[in-house]
């Protein structure tokens, strides 16, 4: 297309460049006339390669918690003294099979030492709601597997183990504390690891720039490790609850209407060009 001289190219959501595979920052650069970013440590990465890009923010800023929690307990039968501590297991098959072995032994290990606690999974169809329940129903502690429930469970919890992705920050975005665990197998880890051009790789993280919240990976991805990290959370949960609210003012950019009127000035001012 960029061959074509009456054509102007817009990529809608930057690639993972600044993660993995930079070498595409050059073919953004080359065929690309503008690249509209969701963060602005993306922005900022590709104004560092001379890369033109405008940082229309992420929809995520828009998220509100549902005030009303007891009302929420109540249509799920959660003990409405119950503190209730979430998980986003993934939205994969292989990303299950991977970390709810290891959250099972979590929920035990955070049973055990509090009983207080519920245990909130919420699921994105029937097939994962399946796994979750017959891996967990012989589990002592209250388990809760809700398809499409995310924003009612995130409403409720204030801490989130979260297997890494965007759930991680959708997490962090209705106020919880996100734990951040990722493992893959052997292979996947040692063909991925020299690609990856950031220590971090939790969104939450990425975003404030420094390893904030817990980032439990591969080898370190273990309940004994999980738990402590949950446990620490808590003693500086008001500390972590400040960086929290950061984020969710970071992620804030000039917004979807600035970024459509950016789009049709430079579609008007090449036009006007021809």
């Amino acid at each position: 297309l960029k061959k074509i001289n009456s054509t102007i190219n817009f990529q809608i959501v930057s690639p993972s460049v600044w993660a993995w595979r930079s070498g595409r920052v050059k073919q953004l650069r080359k065929f690309v006339d503008t690249t509209f970013c969701l963060f602005k440590f993306e922005h900022e990465y590709l104004k560092k390669h001379d890369v033109n890009s405008f940082h229309v923010g992420h929809p995520f800023q828009d998220i509100e918690k549902v005030e009303d929690v007891s009302s929420i307990k109540n249509r799920y039968g959660i003990n409405n003294d119950s503190e209730c501590l979430t998980f986003l297991v993934g939205s994969r098959g292989s990303e299950i099979s991977n970390m709810l072995p290891i959250y099972k032994k979590v929920i035990k290990k955070v049973y055990e030492n509090n009983k207080s606690y519920s245990f909130l999974f919420p699921v994105a169809n029937q097939d994962h709601k399946n796994i979750i329940q017959a891996e967990l129903s012989e589990l002592e502690p209250p388990v809760f597997v809700q398809i499409d429930k995310m924003k009612e469970f995130l409403s409720l919890s204030t801490f989130t183990v979260s297997t890494s992705g965007t759930a991680s920050l959708e997490a962090a975005c209705y106020g919880n504390i996100p734990i951040i665990c990722y493992k893959t197998s052997l292979i996947n880890y040692l063909i991925l690891k020299p690609l990856m051009q950031t220590n971090l790789i939790g969104l939450p993280n990425l975003i404030l720039g420094k390893n904030v919240f817990p980032e439990l990976l591969q080898n370190q991805c273990t309940p004994n490790e999980i738990f402590d990290a949950f446990i620490l959370a808590r003693e500086n949960k008001d500390q972590l609850a400040l960086r929290v609210a950061n984020v969710k003012d970071l992620i804030k950019g000039n917004g979807m209407t600035e970024g459509a009127r950016y789009l049709l000035e430079r579609v008007d001012s090449a036009s006007r060009s021809r």
